[in-house]
C-alpha cells in the first residue's frame, strides 16, 4: 500500500528529525501531537492489511474490537478532562481569567499586566512568552534575546601586553565580578575544561593588570580555586574540546542597548513537571541577565516582583 508506505516514512522521518534537532529531553507532547492522526492511520491501516493475509483472516474480528477499545479509552480520558475543566471554564466565563492556571503562569501574566500598565508606553519589554503577554495586556512585547555564543577562535584576539596578563579561573567555585572579565565558558552535556588537572564545567577568562593578578593569586590559593596563566595552552584545549560555549557579556549587553530594550520580565515558568513546583524553570532570560551582571553587577535594577513563590521579576536596564 503506497499511501501507507508514504505516511509511515513521512511520520518516521519527521519524528526522528524533531527529536534529534529539538532534543528529546524537552518532553513536550506538542512535538508529536501534530503527527498523532497520521501515526494512528499508519498503525491501524497496517493492522488492517495484516488481517487481509489469508492465514489471519479468521482473526479479523479482533480489528473492530481494537477500534472499539481505542474509542472507549479516548472517550474515558475526554470525560475525565471535561469534568476537570468545566469548573475552570465556568470561572473564566465569569471573568476570572486566571482561574485554573498554575502559580508560575499566574505570576507571569500578572507581571505582564503590571509592566503594561506601569512602565513607559514606548518602552521595549522582553517577555519569555510575548504572545501570551499581549493576549492578557493588549501591548506588544519583545521576544527573548538569544544567548548567542561567540566562536572559540575569538579567544585568539585576546593578547597579553606589557602591563596586562590573561588569567583563566575555575568559575564553578567562584568568579570575580567586574570589568576584568572578558569571557565566560561553559561545558555542555558532560564536556569539561581542565585547569591544573581539575575538571570544571565553567571557567572565566580575565584580562587583569599585572599588579591585580599579583594580589588575586594569593586569594585564589587560599580558597583552593584553580587557575592558570598558560593562556595559550588553555586556548588550544578549548579548540580540542567539543560542546563548549563561549559567552561575551559585552556583546549581550550591546544587543540590549542597540535594540533599545529597557525592561525584561524574569518569570519562573515550570520546565519539567508542569503539575508541581520542582524548582526547575525555563531560564533563558535569567541566563541572559546572569552573564551580563557577572561583568557589570549594577546593570539591572529590580523594579517590581509578583508572587512569593515561582515569582516574576521585572528588571530595568540602567
Amino acid at each position: 500500500n503506497k499511501a501507507l508506505l508514504f505516511i509511515g516514512l513521512y511520520v518516521g522521518i519527521m519524528n526522528f528529525t524533531s527529536f534529534t534537532v529539538l532534543q528529546s529531553f524537552w518532553a513536550q507532547d506538542r512535538l508529536i501531537m501534530i503527527y498523532y492522526p497520521l501515526i494512528l492511520l499508519f498503525l491501524l491501516g497496517g493492522i488492517y492489511s495484516l488481517f487481509q493475509i489469508k492465514a489471519l483472516k479468521g482473526l479479523f474480528f479482533i480489528y473492530p474490537l481494537l477500534l472499539l477499545a481505542i474509542c472507549l479509552g479516548t472517550l474515558s480520558i475526554t470525560k475525565n478532562r471535561v469534568a476537570r475543566n468545566i469548573p475552570v471554564l465556568r470561572q473564566n466565563l465569569l471573568g476570572n481569567r486566571l482561574y485554573g492556571l498554575t502559580p508560575d503562569w499566574v505570576n507571569f501574566i500578572k507581571g505582564s499586566q503590571w509592566a503594561a500598565e506601569n512602565l513607559d508606553k514606548d518602552a521595549r519589554i522582553v517577555s519569555r512568552k510575548p504572545s501570551i503577554s499581549k493576549v492578557y495586556t493588549g501591548r506588544d512585547f519583545m521576544v527573548t534575546p538569544t544567548v548567542l555564543p561567540v566562536p572559540v577562535d575569538t579567544l585568539d584576539v585576546l593578547k597579553t601586553t606589557a602591563d596586562r596578563s590573561i588569567i583563566v579561573i575555575d568559575a564553578s567555585k567562584a568568579i570575580f565580578q567586574g570589568e576584568v572579565i572578558r569571557y565566560i565558558i561553559q561545558g555542555l552535556r558532560g564536556s569539561q575544561l581542565v585547569i591544573n588537572g581539575v575538571a570544571s564545567n565553567m571557567v572565566g577568562v580575565y584580562a587583569m593588570p599585572n599588579e591585580q593578578i599579583e594580589e588575586t593569586i594569593p586569594s585564589l590559593n587560599a580558597h583552593q580555586i584553580n587557575y592558570t596563566l598558560d593562556y595559550k595552552g588553555f586556548v588550544e584545549q578549548c579548540k580540542n574540546v567539543g560542546n563548549i560555549r563561549l559567552y561575551d557579556p559585552d556583546m549581550l549587553l550591546r544587543y540590549l542597548k542597540d535594540n533599545q530594550i529597557k525592561y525584561l520580565l524574569l518569570p519562573k515558568l515550570r520546565a519539567q513537571d508542569l503539575t508541581k513546583n520542582t524548582g526547575v524553570y525555563i531560564n533563558d532570560v535569567h541566563r541572559y541577565v546572569w552573564y551580563i551582571t557577572y561583568k557589570y553587577p549594577d546593570s539591572f535594577l529590580t523594579v517590581h516582583t509578583i508572587g512569593e513563590d515561582e515569582t516574576c521579576e521585572i528588571v530595568e536596564l540602567i
